[in-house]
C-alpha cells in the first residue's frame, strides 16, 4: 500500500535519527538495530527480502533482551512502499572464528584465555559452526569450522604462545577472507588481543591497514566482534577496536584478566539474540534505500537504514483483488452466455464491468454491469445483438466499490500491470444444438438396440432414421423408424425390424435429432452393424412375446381342437365301441393307396417338418441395386423346393437380377471448378465439416445436406446456413427437406453453383 501522511513523518524521523545516531548525538537511546547480513532472492514478480539483526543497547553495548519485537516493516524509498515483515528465529546456520593473539606479551594470561574461549562454548548459538586461529607475527589454523564442540575445545587447549610481536590486522583479515570461503550462512569474528598491531621495532606489524580489514569485512558482510584485554601497561588500542565493530556490526568489550569469561559470554549472548526480519518487497531495478521499523513490546519504535540491489525493475504489489476467468458456456434453453468468474476479496469490488467488442469491425458492441460479486459468479451475457459465425472479445474490469477505480488483476510476462481480463470467442449458436454419439449397436432377438449419449437434449422432441447397406450404400427398404424422445441424457433406443423382414448383412445406423416442429437439430451414423435375420420359430416366439394376444389365440385353437377331437371320439366310441383316436397319431392308417387298402395319414413328425419348412411364396421384395453388380458364378435359387401329392417337385422360383444404379454426381458450374460423386447418404456439404469441403468464407460450417426420402428420391435440406441455400433459384426453407430432381442448380450462398446429374 501507498504510505500515508503519518507514515511519511516516521520516516522523515526515522532518518534523521540514523543520521543522528551516525554522529553519535543519541548514544544514550533506548536501543538500536544492528544489522549484521541482508539477503535477496529475485523472484519472477517480488524480492525476497531477510535481514538478520540484533537489538543493543549503545550505552552498555549489550543485546537488549528485556522487550521484544512486535511488528516489523519495510519502507522503500525509492519507490515509496512499505510492506508488512515478521520477525523469526534466523534459518542460517552460523559461522563463528575465533582469532586469539599468542604474541609474547600473553604469555603470563594465556591459561586464563583459553578458559575463558572455553566456558563461551557451553552456551553458543543454535547451529553454530567453530574454528580456531591463533596469530603473533603469522597465523595458524589451529580447527577448520566444525560443530563438534569437543575438537573445538581441543583446538582451544593446543593454544600456545611466543615471543613474537603482534600483526593484528594481517591475522584478522585472513579470518575475514576464510569467512568467504564458508558455505552459505551468517558469519562472525572474534578477535581477542592483549595489544595493537605493531612489531617488535614498534611499527605496525601487518601487511594490511585497518581501513583495508573494515572494507573487506563489510565487502563479505563479516561482522568483527573485538575483546581487548586492558593491563596496567595500557598496551591496547580501545578505540580501534569500538571502530573495527562499530563500522562492521560486531560488538566490542573491553575487561580485564577477571572479567574475560564475563566479556567471551556478552559476545556469545549477542550472537544467541540475533534474530531475522521477512518481507516481500518490489525495488526497482539498482540501488534501492530501504528503512527497517521494528516496533517492541513496549511500543518503542527502532530504525535502521541500509541499501540493496535488485537486478529487476518490480512494477509493485499485486491487488488486493485478483480475478480468475473459469469458463464461458452458451446456454441453449435461454440463447444466453454463462460467464463464471472467480474473485478474491470481493467485498472492496463494487460491481464487474463487462465490455463486449466485435474483433471483425474493432468496435464495442456493448457495457454490461454486475453488482455486488462474490467468490464464485455466474453472470448471464445476451447474444441478441452478436452475428453467428463472428469473433468478439470480453474486457472484464473489477470496479472499486471505495473510490469507482478498476483494481490491477493482472501482470504481463514484460511486466506490465493490466486492470482487464480479456477473453476471445467466436459467436456459434450451432454449437448449442442437440447431439447423440451412437456408444454401441446389438442385436437383441429381431430388435436392434442402440446405446445411445446426448448432449443439450432438452431440445430434443424425437428420433428417426433408417439402416444403410453398406455392400450397395443404399438406404434399406422398410427400414426407416421414428421413435420419441424420452428425457435422458442416455439410454437404449430400440429398432423393429420385424415389419420390414430385414435381412441378414452388414448395415450402417443413420440415426436424426428432431425438434417440436421436426426439424432436423443434429444427426449420427454407427457403421459396421451386423444383423443375422432370425428363423421362422424365433420370428414365431418375438412375435408372441410382443403381441401376447397372438399366444391366446393359438391356446384357444388348440383348446378347440382337442375338445372337437373328444367329442368325435366320444361319438364314435358310442357306435363302434372302439375308440376313434387309438391308433391315428404317430403311424400309419390303411387306406386306398396301402397295401391294405386304407388312406395314409401324415404323422405328427410330418407335421412338424411342414412347420419347420413352410412353402412360402416368394414376396416382391424390395433390393438395393449393387454399385457395380457382379454376375454370379451359380444362379441363385430362392424359391424352396415342394413336392405335390404326385410326388412331382413344384416350379423353381429364383430371384429377379437388380438392374444396375445410376451414380449421383455434383458438378461445380460457378465460383470453382470439380466434380465430385455423391457415394454417401446423408450427404453434408460444408467449409469445414461434411462430405465435400468448400474453401469458401460465405459457405457455413455445415451448410446443405443431401439424403433419400421413404419412397428413394434425393432430397436436400439447408442446415441453417448463415448466407442460404437457393434450388433452381428459389431459396430453401432452412431445415425442410425439399425434393432434388436430376440437372437442378443448387446456390451455395452468393458465389458457388453446384449441379446435381445421374448417369
Amino acid at each position: 500500500m501507498k504510505r500515508s501522511f503519518r507514515q511519511t513523518i516516521r520516516w522523515l524521523i526515522s532518518i534523521i535519527s540514523l543520521l543522528a545516531i551516525t554522529t553519535g548525538v543519541l548514544a544514550q537511546s533506548q536501543g538500536q538495530i544492528r544489522i549484521d547480513l541482508v539477503s535477496t532472492v529475485e523472484n519472477a514478480e517480488s524480492m525476497e527480502l531477510k535481514v538478520y539483526f540484533n537489538l543493543y543497547d549503545p550505552a552498555s553495548g549489550l543485546p537488549l533482551t528485556a522487550s521484544s519485537p512486535a511488528s516489523a516493516e519495510i519502507s522503500l524509498l525509492t519507490t515509496d512502499l512499505t510492506t508488512p515483515a515478521v520477525i523469526a528465529k534466523p534459518d542460517l546456520p552460523i559461522y563463528i572464528t575465533l582469532v586469539l593473539d599468542a604474541s609474547g606479551s600473553m604469555a603470563g594470561n594465556a591459561q586464563k584465555l583459553r578458559d575463558a574461549a572455553k566456558m563461551a562454548l557451553s552456551n553458543p548459538p543454535d547451529d553454530a559452526y567453530f574454528g580456531v586461529v591463533q596469530f603473533d607475527e603469522g597465523t595458524l589454523l589451529l580447527q577448520d569450522f566444525t560443530e563438534n564442540l569437543q575438537l573445538v575445545n581441543y583446538a582451544i587447549d593446543q593454544y600456545k604462545t611466543s615471543n613474537k610481536a603482534t600483526c593484528l590486522y594481517d591475522a584478522a583479515y585472513a579470518a575475514v577472507e576464510a569467512q568467504a570461503q564458508a558455505p552459505v550462512g551468517r558469519r562472525a569474528v572474534i578477535v581477542f588481543t592483549d595489544g595493537k598491531d605493531e612489531g617488535q621495532d614498534g611499527k605496525p606489524c601487518s601487511q594490511k591497514s585497518l581501513t583495508e580489514l573494515t572494507a573487506k569485512a563489510i565487502e563479505l558482510k563479516v561482522p568483527l566482534h573485538t575483546i581487548g584485554l586492558l593491563s596496567t601497561s595500557g598496551n591496547i588500542n580501545e578505540t580501534e577496536l569500538r571502530n573495527m565493530a562499530g563500522t562492521t556490526g560486531g560488538y566490542s568489550a573491553m575487561s580485564n584478566v577477571d572479567e574475560l569469561p564475563a566479556a567471551f559470554s556478552r559476545i556469545m549472548e549477542a550472537l544467541k539474540t540475533q534474530m531475522v526480519l521477512i518481507s516481500t518487497i518490489y525495488p526497482v531495478k539498482g540501488q534501492n534505500q530501504a528503512v527497517m521499523t521494528v516496533t517492541l513490546q513496549d511500543k518503542t519504535i527502532l530504525n535502521a537504514a541500509f541499501f540493496l540491489n535488485s537486478e529487476t525493475d518490480y512494477p509493485g504489489p499485486p491487488s488486493p483483488v485478483s480475478m480468475r476467468f473459469d469458463g464461458l458456456r452458451l446456454v441453449a434453453e435461454t440463447q444466453t452466455y454463462d460467464l463464471q468468474l472467480a474473485l478474491t476479496s470481493p467485498d472492496l469490488v463494487g460491481y464487474i464491468k463487462v465490455a463486449l467488442w466485435d474483433m471483425d469491425s474493432g468496435s464495442k458492441v456493448n457495457d454490461y454491469q454486475f453488482n455486488d460479486p462474490g467468490d464464485f459468479n455466474t453472470f448471464s451475457l445476451p447474444t441478441d445483438q452478436m452475428t453467428a459465425d463472428r469473433k468478439y472479445e470480453l474486457r472484464i474490469s473489477a470496479i472499486s466499490r471505495e473510490d469507482n477505480t478498476a483494481f490491477v488483476i493482472a501482470t504481463s510476462d514484460r511486466g506490465e500491470q493490466t486492470t482487464e481480463l480479456v477473453h476471445e470467442f467466436s459467436f456459434d449458436p450451432s454449437s448449442i444444438y442437440p447431439g447423440a454419439v451412437i456408444d454401441s449397436v446389438s442385436q437383441e432377438g429381431t430388435d436392434l438396440v442402440l446405446a445411445v449419449s446426448l448432449t443439450n437434449p432438452n431440445q430434443i422432441s424425437s428420433f428417426d432414421g433408417w439402416l444403410v447397406d453398406e455392400e450397395t450404400k443404399t438406404q434399406v427398404k422398410n427400414s426407416n423408424f421414428s421413435i420419441p424422445f424420452s428425457a435422458a441424457s442416455s439410454g437404449r433406443l430400440v429398432l423393429e425390424t420385424r415389419d420390414s423382414r430385414l435381412p441378414s448383412g452388414k448395415y450402417a445406423v443413420v440415426l436424426r435429432l428432431l425438434n417440436a416442429e421436426n426439424e432436423v437439430m443434429s444427426s449420427t451414423q454407427y457403421d459396421g452393424v451386423v444383423f443375422r435375420a432370425p428363423g421362422l420359430i424365433q420370428r414365431i416366439v418375438a412375435a408372441v412375446t410382443a403381441k401376447p394376444i397372438f399366444l391366446v389365440i393359438i391356446a384357444a385353437i388348440v383348446l378347440l381342437l382337442v375338445v372337437f377331437l373328444m367329442i368325435s371320439s366320444a361319438r364314435q366310441k358310442s357306435v363302434s365301441a372302439t375308440p376313434v383316436m387309438q391308433g391315428q397319431l404317430g403311424k400309419k392308417m390303411k387306406g386306398k393307396n396301402t397295401p391294405d387298402g386304407y388312406q395314409a395319414i401324415a404323422s405328427d413328425e410330418a407335421v412338424l417338418a411342414k412347420l419347420d419348412n413352410p412353402v412360402v411364396p416368394v414376396p416382391g421384395e424390395y433390393s438395393m441395386p449393387a454399385a457395380a453388380p457382379k454376375p454370379p458364378a451359380k444362379p441363385a435359387v430362392d424359391a424352396t423346393v415342394m413336392m405335390n401329392q404326385a410326388g412331382t417337385p413344384a416350379p423353381t422360383v429364383t430371384a429377379p437380377t437388380p438392374a444396375a444404379p445410376q451414380k449421383a454426381f455434383l458438378t461445380a458450374t460457378r465460383g470453382m471448378s470439380g466434380s465430385w460423386t455423391v457415394d454417401q447418404l446423408p450427404y453434408v456439404i460444408g467449409r469445414t465439416e461434411g462430405n465435400l469441403v468448400l474453401d469458401e468464407k460465405s459457405i457455413s460450417r455445415r451448410h446443405v445436406q443431401i439424403q433419400r426420402d421413404a419412397a428413394g428420391r434425393e432430397t436436400i435440406t439447408d442446415l441453417n446456413s448463415s448466407n442460404g441455400t437457393r434450388l433452381n433459384g428459389v431459396r430453401l426453407v432452412p431445415g425442410q427437406a425439399t425434393a432434388l430432381p436430376v440437372g437442378a442448380l443448387i446456390d451455395l450462398g452468393p458465389n458457388v453453383t453446384l449441379r446435381f446429374e445421374k448417369r
